[in-house]
């Protein structure tokens, strides 16, 4: 680990990534360097950009290719992908939130729903080619 960048296997036995994250102030980016389901190479980068008043647009793209057993997982990605990461990153908000607000308890929200902005929605923000 260095103070911009780290390596991690995350995952399963099942289904696993070793990611190399690289950031920044405003953008994260992670690349494939071995996977069960990913080729090497594939990105995903996640970049925030502040809205006029208050709060955050966050931007995710992914830019993978599948490979052997990932093949399995491409129709559920395609059909229910942009909710599993919506989903995810609202937790993932949510706990930063609640480590920034001491005793606060107003969740950050990653927007209201399909195709509105900060949604991580099919043809917008995301997409697994």
């Amino acid at each position: 680990m260095a103070p911009n960048w780290a390596e991690a296997t995350e995952g399963s036995p099942a289904v696993w990534a070793r990611e190399r994250y690289e950031w920044s102030d405003k953008r994260v980016v992670g690349t494939t360097q071995d996977s069960n389901v990913w080729q090497p190479g594939g990105t995903w980068t996640l970049t925030v950009q502040p809205r006029q008043g208050t709060g955050s647009h966050i931007r995710l793209v992914l830019d993978r290719r599948w490979k052997g057993k990932g093949w399995l997982f491409h129709v559920p990605v395609t059909l229910f992908g942009g909710q599993m990461f919506n989903r995810n990153l609202q937790k993932t908000l949510n706990v930063l939130a609640s480590s920034h607000r001491r005793g606060e308890r107003r969740p950050l929200r990653t927007g209201g729903g399909r195709g509105r902005p900060g949604d991580l929605a099919p043809g917008g923000t995301w997409g697994v080619r």
